[in-house]
């Protein structure tokens, strides 16, 4: 995988390289102008004719080719800087692969977390229903160690930071509940599902910030 950093180190530095060749071939070509126009008018002199001829040759090429050296190194500034302008708002608009792993791992333990709770007055079997309640809310509660990137915008940082806390906090919550309790605890059960809802509604606006369709993530669980 391409590393985005070095793609915008990489062009950076050239289009410094190139803006900097640019400036000194536009000052070529003024100096060489300046001198063409400092060999005055032809001379009459046979011999001094051919002198100036070949001084207006040679300062009127370098005033050309100079030119077009700037023109074309001007070009290459212009398409150094909008190709890591792009890939400067592709990396601000984009996901990293860590913040892609976690969303998708968080998207998991949402759902299964809130199918054991939608159907664990049902169960049969407390024990099981127990361990796998537990097992989700521990790393569920690891969320509440990560980080969103920083090399996005500052919105969709804190709504990574947003998500990942809510995520925590409530895995951490539920890791010490025991399935009993929250099935005598009608209200204890229904708090802890509205916490899922409002965990995966910080998890949909950071799906809407970054344009990620659900299906995808249920495709890669």
């Amino acid at each position: 995988m391409i590393n985005l950093d070095w793609v915008i180190i990489g062009t950076i530095s050239l289009g410094i390289l190139c803006l900097l060749l640019m400036i000194a071939a536009f000052v070529g070509s003024l100096r060489a102008k300046s001198q063409l126009k400092q060999l005055g008018p032809k001379p009459r002199s046979r011999s001094s004719k051919k002198k100036w001829r070949r001084q207006k040759s040679r300062y009127a090429n370098a005033q050309k080719n100079n030119l077009k050296s700037g023109i074309g190194l001007l070009i290459a500034v212009l398409v150094l800087s909008g190709v890591g302008g792009y890939v400067k708002y592709y990396q601000m608009t984009n996901m990293t692969a860590a913040d892609t792993e976690n969303i998708v791992t968080g998207y998991y333990l949402i759902d299964q977390m809130t199918e054991q709770l939608e159907t664990l007055e049902a169960s049969d079997n407390q024990e099981k229903a127990n361990a796998n309640i537990h097992t989700l809310a521990v790393r569920m509660a690891s969320f509440a160690s990560k980080k969103g990137s920083d090399r996005g915008t500052k919105e969709s940082q804190l709504l990574l930071n947003r998500y990942y806390a809510r995520m925590g906090q409530v895995g951490i919550n539920l890791a010490s509940q025991k399935a009993s309790d929250l099935v005598a605890d009608k209200g204890l059960l229904e708090s802890y599902q509205q916490d899922l809802k409002r965990v995966e509604e910080s998890q949909d606006k950071v799906l809407s910030f970054y344009k990620v369709d659900k299906k995808s993530l249920a495709q890669k669980q």
